[in-house]
């Protein structure tokens, strides 16, 4: 036995139960196997851990591939405006277009209520808004330019852009144009209030019975804006979007005559006078009418009017009763006389050449004028009216001196010629026959009693012309117009006829009765057919205030 073995020996002999001998592992494997097998089975558990680790890898990977390709995809094809994008200073980011369009709208609207111009005169503003002008935008070209930002090239190439208008916001302005001609009215307005109308000189007195008759006033100039050319001033500015104050200027306007043209325009044009009778309420009447006729002014286009200047010709107002003509007689009756006014007033009228807009003959010729001279009036029925058919005053003068009435017209010379002159003309153009009388018999007469209840009458015809002289050299003549006096029936009443005698068998040397030869009428003469229609004088009855 060698040493060792002792030593073993010694040291206790064989190893307990379960206790594996000195350099023997447990498993009775060597040591060195032990350690192969550890390390193989370590590597097979790291593959699988580095397969796992790497298939979590691969998986988010591809997740994160997957999700950012539809992110990608998602984001190229989104309908709103891309991040960053804002047009007229509106942030769209995430807007749809319909969203954008609503909001860019209020930007417009913002703009039209901040459009004002200011028209100055001296302390005086007016102001243009928005609401005067016409505004067009460009605002759906500019959201649609705004809209493609991030949407043209390839698709790596609208990621970037997308991604740099993150970082780099774009603001797309919009552009407009203003046009300002619809501002006439306001224009219009503006000139109203600013304007200031010339003063025409005037005749500041018109007093007939003064030797001055008239006072003359001088006039004086206005000024006015000339809306046209202020118009295209703003039209101008607006423009150019200068909307700096404009000052207004007022333009000098002169009256359309001067106190020289009034002068010259105011002379003595016609005169007409008649005759009149002694009876002292006809006068009365012919003097009462006058005054309120005389003194008057008609402006240029106005019509004057006999019956509207008089008034009713009443007891009240001092009109006395004198001769008119009723149902073709003369009776007295109110303001009987004053057709005698109205007719020499018409003479006047008709030879300063104004315009007739009404007169009607009597019924009956005047005695005081020539046939188809005459104008009668009755109130309110019958009137005599002119027009004032010139471009200055009319003035009218009228009075009774003595048994003499005279009307003056003043104004314009005739035709703008101081030489010119007009003078009537009556033109007899024929008698009407008097009608075969009415005769009734009234037995309450005694036979062969005769009563003349109404006095026949032959009528008449004329024609009346203003003859026109310069320098008293006849120049031509025109038909003023046509007066037709109608004829009139006799009304007789006769008594029965006489109870005839008993019939005396005549002697022989009884004479025969005389008969006288009938009694031969002169015949009627009738006015000519091609006349044209007459004047036809008011209805008898109508009262006309005396011939």
């Amino acid at each position: 036995m060698s040493n060792e073995n002792k030593k073993q020996n010694a040291g206790g002999g064989q190893p307990k139960k379960g206790q594996a001998k000195k350099g023997q592992p447990k498993n009775g494997q060597p040591n060195g196997q032990k350690k192969t097998a550890d390390r193989k089975g370590g590597s097979k558990k790291g593959l699988i851990i580095a397969l796992v680790v790497l298939l979590v890898v691969a998986g988010c990977a591809g997740g994160y591939m997957i999700w950012q390709n539809n992110s990608t995809a998602g984001t190229l094809s989104r309908d709103t405006y891309y991040d960053g994008v804002s047009v007229a200073g509106v942030d769209l980011s995430g807007k749809t277009r319909e969203e954008a369009r609503t909001l860019v709208a209020e930007q417009e609207q913002k703009i039209q209520n901040e459009t004002k111009l200011a028209l100055v005169y001296e302390s005086s503003r007016y102001e243009l808004t928005g609401a005067d002008f016409a505004f067009t935008f460009d605002t759906d070209q500019v959201l649609e330019t705004a809209y493609q930002a991030g949407r043209t090239g390839t698709d790596e190439e609208r990621l970037a852009a997308i991604e740099a208008l993150k970082v780099t916001p774009q603001n797309f302005d919009i552009s407009y144009t203003v046009d300002a001609s619809g501002a006439g009215a306001r224009i219009a307005e503006i000139a109203a209030a600013l304007d200031v109308e010339p003063v025409e000189p005037t005749i500041g007195e018109f007093n007939p019975s003064l030797e001055e008759k008239f006072v003359f006033t001088e006039g004086k100039d206005g000024a006015k804006v000339d809306q046209e050319a202020l118009l295209a001033e703003v039209e101008s500015k607006v423009a150019a979007k200068d909307f700096t104050d404009l000052v207004i200027t007022l333009n000098p306007v002169s009256p359309l005559h001067t106190k020289e043209d009034l002068t010259a325009n105011v002379r003595k044009i016609a005169t007409a006078s008649t005759t009149v009778t002694n009876n002292s309420n006809r006068n009365t009447n012919i003097r009462l009418i006058t005054e309120k006729i005389s003194g008057n002014v008609v402006m240029p286009g106005e019509t004057f009017s006999v019956n509207e200047t008089s008034g009713p010709r009443s007891a009240a107002n001092g009109y006395k009763p004198a001769h008119a003509l009723v149902q073709g007689e003369y009776v007295d009756e109110i303001g009987g006389g004053i057709c005698q006014a109205s007719t020499t007033l018409f003479c006047a009228v008709a030879k300063a050449d104004l315009e007739i807009v009404e007169r009607q003959p009597h019924g009956i010729p005047a005695t005081y004028v020539e046939y188809g001279f005459d104008a009668t009036v009755a109130w309110p029925s019958l009137d005599f009216k002119f027009k004032n058919n010139t471009e200055y005053p009319i003035y009218i003068e009228g009075y009774l001196d003595g048994l003499t009435l005279t009307y003056n017209i003043y104004g314009a010379p005739i035709e703008g010629d101081p030489g010119i002159s007009i003078k009537l003309k009556s033109v007899y153009l024929g008698s009407i026959a008097q009608p075969e009388a009415k005769v009734t018999i009234d037995n309450s007469l005694n036979p062969g009693e005769e009563v003349v209840d109404k006095k026949g009458r032959t009528g008449h015809v004329a024609d009346t012309y203003k003859v026109f002289y310069k320098d008293g050299k006849e120049l031509k003549s025109e038909k003023l117009c046509n007066s037709r006096y109608p004829a009139a029936q006799a009304v007789i009443r006769k008594g029965p006829d006489a109870t005839p005698s008993p019939s005396v068998t005549p002697s022989p040397n009884t004479p025969p009765p005389v008969t006288d030869p009938p009694v031969t009428q002169p015949p009627v003469t009738n006015p000519p057919a091609s006349d044209p229609p007459a004047t036809n004088p008011p209805a008898e009855g109508a009262g006309e205030g005396g011939a």
